[in-house]
């Protein structure tokens, strides 16, 4: 297992210890996928300690959240980068790592954006559409690779970024008021992981280039 990270080191080392304690042979990478100069660091350092990849999760989002009318060139570049034009250059420079291994997968984050309407959300809503349609075409063109590709659409998740804008708040209260099941429940950072763990399995590789949402 490789875990990437950018800012956020004592987090990060925790994951690896626990990892390890567990058996899992894992590594540490630091590296800012909005910088393609990272990327390539990034599966350079992947392929000399583990010769290959076999799924590689892109779970970056980052924005400067902003009415468009307020959105600066160097803050509409970043939350470009960071998400969108991430997708295509993780895929680039790790094909030559993924191509033709057993039970390849290339699995992209997307979220609620470009469906919902969120004030000060325009940008990240762009970049992760983006991220969507580039998703479907690298699924189309490394088919014959044999890595599989798909998106994952999840609702609001309450994560760590609710300590820095306790405003995303209101989208918890809306989208909990409206859940069917009941008590407030909203997706979690579970419910992510079991998503993406089920499209990993061997049952699995049929379903390709889909955006799915939960």
């Amino acid at each position: 297992v490789c875990i990437n990270y950018v800012d956020r080191h004592e987090p990060a080392k925790k994951l690896l210890a626990e990892l390890k304690e567990q058996g899992v042979a894992a590594s540490l990478h630091c590296a800012d996928i909005s910088d393609p100069g990272d990327i390539q660091r990034l599966m350079d350092e992947v392929g000399s300690l583990h010769g290959n990849l076999n799924i590689l999760v892109h779970n970056a989002a980052a924005s400067k959240f902003a009415e468009l009318q307020n959105v600066t060139l160097t803050s509409w570049d970043f939350t470009q980068n960071t998400n969108a034009r991430s997708t295509w250059l993780l895929a680039k420079h790790a094909l030559p790592l993924m191509r033709g291994r057993e039970g390849a997968r290339y699995i992209t984050i997307t979220n609620s954006s470009p469906h919902r309407i969120n004030k000060t959300a325009g940008a990240l809503a762009a970049a992760k559409r983006t991220m969507e349609v580039l998703t479907a075409y690298l699924s189309y063109e490394l088919a014959p690779e044999g890595i599989v590709v798909n998106c994952l659409r999840p609702g609001v998740v309450k994560t760590s970024v609710f300590k820095v804008r306790p405003d995303l708040g209101e989208l918890v209260d809306v989208e909990s008021s409206g859940s069917p099941w009941g008590a407030g429940r909203c997706t979690t950072v579970e419910d992510c992981g079991n998503v993406v763990g089920l499209l990993c399995l061997d049952e699995g590789k049929w379903i390709a280039g889909q955006v799915i949402g939960f």
